[in-house]
C-alpha cells in the first residue's frame, strides 16, 4: 500500500512497466508535507465556509464523484479524523493517502482562486479538525466508534468502506486467523454489509496490510481462561518439585512458551481442549532452546502437563499444540504454604512451598511477563532468567520464598547462585532483605540480549560413510542472543523454502505419474475389444461349504474351542496347515460353515 511508497526511479519504472494503467497514490502527513481536506458534499463546504470564512487559495483537485481535494501544509496532530467538521468532509493526514492526477477521474482545478502553491490551513479549520467532541454523529470522517465485526451488523456507507473494513480486520486479527481466513471473513462482511462492496482485490489488500501487524488482544472464553490457569498452576508445581538442572530448565521454558502461546492465540476445540497454531521452530525460539532439544522434551510435556502435538492438517501447516481442558484433566492442586523448605518434607507431604500470596489471583500471568526465555550459556542464562521470571510474576520476595518456588532446599544456595549475582548486575534490587525488579527491567532485559558471548573451540563429532566417528574442533560464534535469534530465523526460512520446493516438486512428479498412468489406461481401453455388457454377466452364487469343510471345522473347534470367534481367514489357514483339509478353503466358505455349526448347536 502507500506505506511502501518510493522515490527510487528504478522501482517506479518497474512498477509503471508492470501496471501502466495504475492510479497514483500519495501518502499524506509528514512524508509528503501536506494534509488534504476531502469534500464530497459541496453543501458541506458552504456550511464550513459560513462558519470559518472562505478557505484560502490553495492547490485543488477535482475528484471523479465531483468533489474537491483541498491541499494544505501538514500540521502536527492532523490525522484521518474529521473532528468537528460538517458531515460530507473528511480529512487525510498522518497515516492516510489520496489519489492524485493523472489518476482516472482526478484532475487539477484551473482558474479562479486556484493556485499551484499549497497554503497554510486557517487556525479555525485546524481547531475544528482537532476538536475533541465531533458535532456530527454519522459520516465516514467521524471519530472512530466501536466497530461490529458481525456479518449481520449495520450497513457500511460507501464513503466509509475502507476505514470500516480496516477497523473490522484489526479486530478480527486476534492471532487465531491465517491470512486466507482473515481475507475470507473480511470479504463476507464486505458482501453482506456494504451496499456497494469493495473489489475482492481491495479487500485482500486490506487483510494483508493488517495481518503482518501484531495481533490484537481479545476477550478469551471462560474455558480458555480455565485451561490456561490450570496449565500455569501445573507449571509452578513442576518448577518447585521436578524440573532440575539444565534439562529441567529447558522443559520449564518450553512449557512456558506453550502456555504463553495458548493464552494469546488459543482457541477452543469441540472436545474441550485448547489448541493454537505454532511451528516447532517458533516454539523452540520462544523458549530459548534448539529444535532437537524441543523434540527431546516433548514426551515430558505430554507426561507431566498433558500437552501434546496435534497432527498437521496439510503438509504446509505449522502444526498445533493442544492443552488439557483444565476441568480435572492434568490439573494441579492450588498453591499452599509450608513452614519448611526441606526437600525431604516435600517428598513426604507432597506440599509445594511457595510464597503465601502466590495464589492464581495474586500473581502476574505468564503471558503478561516481559522477561524473555534466555539461552543456556548466555550472560543471563536459564538459571538467572528463571529467577527474574519469578520476581516479575510474584513481586518482591525473600530469599526463602525464591528458594521455595525453585524447589531449592537451602535458601542461601538460591541467594549465592542467583540472587547476589543478579543484584551485582543491577538486574535485582534488594531492600530490607527482599528482592524485586528495577523499574527499567524491560530495558535491561533487552540490553542483556545484545551482549555478545561465546567464542573458543568446541569438539564436533561426525560419522563417515564407512561408519567411523571422526572428531574435529570448530570455532564457536561470538554473537548476542538477538543475533542468534535472527540467524536461526534465517536458517528456518531457508529450510522452509527448501521443504516447500520439495513439496512442489513431489506434487508435480505425482501429477506427471498420474498423467502417464491415465494415458496408459486410455491406450489399453482403446486396444481392448469389448466382450459384452454388464447385463450379460452371470451372478456368482453364494459360497457353499462342502460337508468335508463342515466336518473338518467341527473337529478343529473341539481342539481349539477358545478360537471360536477368530476370523474365518484364520480358520481357513489353520484347517490347511494342521492337515484337516488337503487344500485351503476360502474365508467365505469357512464363514458359512461356522454359521451352519452354530445353527446346529442351537
Amino acid at each position: 500500500g502507500h506505506l511502501d511508497a518510493t522515490k527510487e526511479r528504478s522501482r517506479i519504472t518497474v512498477l509503471w512497466n508492470r501496471w501502466p494503467d495504475a492510479n497514483i497514490g500519495m501518502p499524506t502527513g509528514k512524508r509528503s508535507g501536506v494534509f488534504v481536506l476531502d469534500v464530497d458534499d459541496l453543501g458541506a463546504l458552504a456550511e464550513l465556509e459560513d462558519a470559518i470564512g472562505e478557505l484560502p487559495a490553495t492547490r485543488k483537485v477535482r475528484t471523479p464523484s465531483g468533489g474537491l481535494h483541498f491541499y494544505f501544509s501538514h500540521a502536527e496532530g492532523v490525522t484521518n479524523s474529521s473532528g468537528a467538521l460538517p458531515a460530507g468532509i473528511d480529512v487525510r493526514g498522518e497515516g492516510g493517502y489520496v489519489l492524485v492526477p493523472p489518476s482516472g477521474g482526478y484532475r487539477s482545478e484551473a482558474g479562479g482562486s486556484t493556485t499551484s502553491a499549497v497554503a497554510q490551513a486557517p487556525e479555525r479549520l485546524l481547531e475544528l479538525i482537532m476538536g475533541k467532541e465531533p458535532k456530527r454523529e454519522n459520516g465516514s470522517g467521524s471519530d472512530p466508534q466501536p466497530v461490529s465485526i458481525d456479518v449481520a451488523g449495520p450497513p457500511i456507507p460507501e464513503r466509509g468502506r475502507n476505514v470500516a473494513l480496516t477497523a473490522i480486520a484489526g479486530r478480527l486479527h486476534d492471532g487465531s486467523h491465517t491470512l486466507k481466513e482473515l481475507e475470507e471473513d473480511l470479504e463476507s462482511v464486505n458482501r453482506a454489509r456494504c451496499p456497494h462492496p469493495l473489489d475482492r482485490k481491495e479487500v485482500a489488500k486490506i487483510a494483508r496490510s493488517i495481518h503482518w501487524r501484531p495481533p490484537c488482544s481479545r476477550a478469551r472464553p471462560e474455558e480458555i481462561e480455565r485451561a490456561v490457569g490450570a496449565a500455569e498452576e501445573r507449571f509452578w508445581e513442576l518448577v518447585a518439585n521436578e524440573l532440575r538442572g539444565l534439562g529441567g530448565q529447558s522443559v520449564r521454558d518450553a512449557l512456558r512458551a506453550i502456555i504463553e502461546g495458548a493464552a494469546r492465540y488459543g482457541r477452543l476445540r469441540t472436545d474441550g481442549r485448547i489448541e493454537y497454531d505454532q511451528s516447532l521452530f517458533e516454539t523452540a525460539l520462544a523458549a530459548g532452546i534448539s529444535r532437537p532439544t524441543l523434540d527431546r522434551v516433548r514426551p515430558l510435556l505430554l507426561e507431566k502437563a498433558g500437552i501434546r502435538r496435534a497432527p498437521r492438517r496439510t503438509p504446509t501447516d505449522a502444526g498445533a499444540w493442544v492443552l488439557p481442558s483444565g476441568t480435572g484433566e492434568a490439573c494441579a492442586p492450588t498453591f499452599t504454604t509450608h513452614a519448611s523448605t526441606s526437600r525431604r518434607n516435600l517428598k513426604k507431604t507432597g506440599v509445594r512451598v511457595v510464597k503465601a500470596c502466590a495464589s492464581p489471583t495474586g500473581r502476574r500471568r505468564l503471558a503478561d511477563a516481559v522477561t524473555p526465555c534466555s539461552r543456556h550459556f548466555s550472560p543471563t542464562n536459564k538459571g538467572k532468567g528463571g529467577v527474574l521470571l519469578i520476581a516479575e510474576v510474584f513481586g518482591d520476595m525473600s530469599r526463602e520464598e525464591v528458594a521455595s518456588v525453585l524447589g531449592i532446599e537451602r535458601a542461601r544456595d538460591a541467594e549465592r547462585r542467583y540472587l547476589m549475582p543478579l543484584e551485582d548486575e543491577g538486574r535485582l534490587v534488594r531492600s530490607g532483605g527482599r528482592y524485586s525488579l528495577p523499574a527499567d527491567h524491560a530495558r535491561r532485559c533487552e540490553e542483556a540480549r545484545q551482549i555478545p558471548y561465546g567464542g573458543g573451540e568446541r569438539i564436533v563429532r561426525t560419522r563417515t560413510s564407512e561408519g567411523r566417528t571422526v572428531s574435529h574442533t570448530v570455532e564457536r560464534d561470538v554473537m548476542s542472543e538477538a543475533e542468534r535469534d535472527a540467524r536461526d530465523k534465517r536458517r528456518y526460512e531457508e529450510q522452509r523454502k527448501v521443504y516447500l520446493a520439495r513439496l512442489v516438486a513431489s506434487a508435480r512428479a505425482l501429477a506427471e505419474e498420474n498423467d502417464d498412468c491415465r494415458e496408459l489406461l486410455n491406450a489399453w481401453d482403446e486396444e481392448r475389444e469389448v466382450d459384452g455388457t454388464i447385463a450379460e454377466l452371470t451372478p456368482v452364487a453364494e459360497p457353499c461349504p462342502t460337508p468335508e469343510i463342515v466336518e473338518a471345522l467341527a473337529a478343529a473347534l473341539l481342539r481349539w474351542p477358545d478360537h471360536r470367534k477368530d476370523y474365518p481367514s484364520w480358520w481357513a489357514s489353520t484347517l490347511f496347515v494342521e492337515d484337516y483339509l488337503p487344500y485351503k478353503p476360502t474365508g467365505e466358505q469357512v464363514e458359512v460353515a461356522l454359521a451352519e455349526l452354530q445353527e446346529a448347536a442351537a
